[in-house]
């Protein structure tokens, strides 16, 4: 971890780079080291997470609109979600980085709907194989959701039936890649897409499994109610 010492030296050695910028490459450190450092045990990830978000509050304090702080606090908070014991101090810490993630996507580009739409198989596959994501069995048992939302319908369904699909949840507990493996015949488009908005906005606890945050598959299925 850079200490505030090392940070000053540094500092003192390279005029021209920030201090801002300094302790938001530790933010950045600490992320990585908090995500794939297997030497550590949990107390030690645990302070890692914690003092990386206090490297991502320091720039935000300077900075409020920064993004990569804001990135770095979001993933930062869902880490230490995983690493606490206690079920309702996990879901305040998931809805605070749901605040912070939300925050910086009001400073970008909007995505496209696009961005809502299931990918084919094996796209979907691909993606899994490239994160190294798990899928859940007798060995690994999958962190639960924490944050659900509901499918707003843009008109009245009049069919009902059950949508079963596959998610790819990233090592921070976010849903990536979504992939249809069952639908009701005729399902109207407008209602699929409804249906991946909500599941793109579902949240996770993240995998730690070998002392390292993991990608996971998920089945999911759900009901689709006639109104």
């Amino acid at each position: 971890m850079v200490t505030a010492a090392v940070l000053a030296y540094v500092l003192a050695a390279q005029e021209p780079v920030s201090a801002q910028t300094l302790t938001l490459r530790a933010a950045a450190a600490a992320m990585e080291k908090a995500k794939d450092d297997t030497s550590l045990d949990r107390a030690r990830r645990l302070a890692v997470v914690t003092e990386g978000i206090a490297d991502a509050d320091r720039v935000l304090s300077a900075d409020a609109q920064n993004i990569a702080a804001l990135v770095y606090k979001n993933l930062l908070l869902r880490y230490q979600a995983a690493l606490v014991d206690d079920a309702s101090q996990q879901d305040a810490l998931i809805r605070l980085a749901d605040d912070v993630r939300e925050k910086a996507k009001s400073l970008r580009p909007q995505p496209a709907a696009s961005a809502f739409e299931a990918s084919p198989p094996d796209e979907f596959e691909a993606a899994a194989k490239r994160m190294n994501a798990v899928r859940g069995g007798s060995n690994v048992t999958l962190p639960r959701k924490v944050i659900d939302v509901r499918p707003e319908y843009p008109h009245a369904t009049t069919a009902g039936g059950t949508i079963v699909m596959d998610l790819l949840i990233d090592s921070s507990g976010q849903v990536g890649y979504a992939c249809v493996r069952r639908a009701p015949a005729g399902l109207d488009d407008s209602i699929r897409t409804a249906i991946l908005k909500a599941l793109f906005d579902w949240k996770y606890l993240p995998l730690l499994l070998g002392n390292q945050f993991r990608s996971f598959v998920v089945t999911v299925s759900v009901i689709i109610e006639i109104r």
